[in-house]
């Protein structure tokens, strides 16, 4: 594996998503998300990536990775939203990047 294909801090393998390095537990969440074009919600992504784990603890974490993601995603056009803001599903949306003149 190329020194590039893994995170310089942890050294997990890292892989790509939407031109964009991203590690193996953000790309569980990641995929789940795109693979649900009507949205996901919270107790599918925690039972789909942390079984087992508390409900609040696993949330917390879920949001986290969320957040990591749309961090990397910044340079591109997709990022995660969910929608209603609080208490909605999560999906993956198409937004156009603007030009910072």
């Amino acid at each position: 594996m190329k020194p590039l294909d893994k995170c310089p801090h942890c050294g997990q393998p890292m892989r790509m998503r939407c031109g964009v390095r991203l590690r193996r537990t953000e790309i569980e969440i990641f995929d789940v998300i795109a693979r649900h074009p009507g949205g996901v919600d919270m107790e599918t992504l925690i039972a789909a990536v942390y079984p087992g784990k508390p409900r609040q603890k696993a949330c917390n974490v879920v949001h986290t990775h969320i957040c990591n993601i749309n961090d990397r995603l910044v340079e591109t056009d997709y990022r995660i939203r969910r929608k209603p803001r609080i208490t909605g599903r999560f999906y993956l949306v198409t937004e156009l990047t603007r030009a910072v003149a």
